[in-house]
């Protein structure tokens, strides 16, 4: 997940300049997951600890529910020549 390589290397930046993420910036934006990274770091004060976890977990749910959908997808393409004749 290209959110938890963004997390990664803010903790990297905190970690050289010994201040939080919010602490740094007057301005956290993102689209997409980076929209949510924004919010958690700059509205919520979250950590990016907490940002990991929360792309992780997100991440498990988000996987299995492609996987289902894929599967039910492929089921539905054999069946159609099926349902159609």
């Amino acid at each position: 997940m290209k959110g938890l390589a963004t997390v990664q290397m803010l903790k990297e930046i905190e970690k050289g300049t010994g201040k939080r993420i919010h602490e740094l910036f007057d301005l956290i934006c993102g689209t997409s997951t980076g929209g949510m990274l924004a919010v958690s770091l700059g509205m919520k004060l979250m950590t990016l600890e907490e940002c990991e976890d929360i792309y992780k977990n997100l991440g498990e749910h988000v996987a299995l529910k492609c996987h289902i959908l894929f599967f039910n997808f492929m089921d539905l393409l054999y069946a159609l020549p099926f349902l159609i004749s």
